[in-house]
């Protein structure tokens, strides 16, 4: 339970860490506040800032919120120390746009406010100083040659993919479906044969395309028929990228890493 408590402090963090990139980014001076209530049943002061028409809030825990406000005024700084010091059973803190080594005193002053919180706090810290605040990677591999899947398994998990990852196999499409493994929290990329039992690739291809879009599910395709008109038909159906088989390995490498990145960048562009 520990674990899955800072895996997800660490996905929240990454989240508010993109909208201040965004900030940054549109060279809009903002301050961040965190509240915490030590009655946890007082709402009062998340009322006041919400009524200050916040750009991020993050409820972190029920007594712990956290605020991005864009062009906040010296006076509503000001109105927080007042609200302070009316109210004795909250805390808050205010940081700006030119706080150094935020991250870590976010991290400190979050781990002060509700321990319970972190497994490990420096870990999370050492998260945030190797900038890897970044979404699980999760692969899963479809293909009816147990070989190939042992062989892609073995790849995956010797790669250096910048992020935590796993790497799951199915031999046909029909067990990746009923295993819901596309709802497992993370981006994901699926590595799959164009040739297989019961559904198709194309198939499978088409039916995640239906509920995934690029910037949470990669597809890269294998084929052993040296046919254009399987790609072209592949990335009609939405698949990512296409490659024939005998696979390249430092080539594979490059071009799934490729993927991941462009799903990065999508979830960028929208923060």
């Amino acid at each position: 339970m520990n674990g899955n408590r800072s895996g997800l402090i660490s996905e929240l963090l990454y989240l508010f860490k993109m909208n201040r990139a965004f900030l940054s980014h549109a060279h809009l001076p903002y301050h961040v506040v965190i509240t915490h209530h030590e009655d946890r049943e007082s709402h009062a002061g998340k009322l006041l800032f919400t009524e200050m028409n916040a750009f991020f809030c993050l409820s972190i825990t029920e007594s712990v919120t956290l605020f991005i406000f864009p062009n906040v005024t010296q006076k509503n700084v000001k109105d927080t120390d007042c609200f302070r010091s009316d109210q004795p059973g909250v805390k808050i803190t205010v940081f700006d746009d030119r706080t150094e080594d935020f991250e870590k005193k976010l991290i400190n002053l979050l781990n002060e406010y509700e321990p319970e919180i972190f497994y490990d706090a420096n870990g999370v810290s050492s998260m945030i100083a190797a900038g890897s605040f970044t979404e699980p990677l999760h692969f899963s591999v479809i293909d009816d040659d147990p070989i190939a899947r042992s062989f892609l398994n073995e790849f995956i998990e010797r790669q250096d993919w910048d992020c935590p990852s796993d790497v799951k196999t199915f031999r046909e499409g029909q067990s990746f479906f009923e295993s819901k493994r596309l709802e497992e929290p993370g981006k994901h990329v699926v590595l799959l044969e164009n040739v297989l039992p019961r559904i198709t690739g194309l198939e499978i291809v088409k039916q995640i395309r239906k509920n995934y879009a690029d910037d949470t599910v990669s597809i890269m395709m294998f084929s052993g028929r040296k046919r254009e008109e399987d790609a072209l038909s592949a990335f009609k159906f939405g698949v990512n990228d296409f490659m024939e088989k005998p696979l390249k390995h430092q080539e594979m490498a490059v071009r799934i890493k490729n993927m991941t990145k462009r799903m990065r960048e999508l979830v960028s562009s929208f923060n």
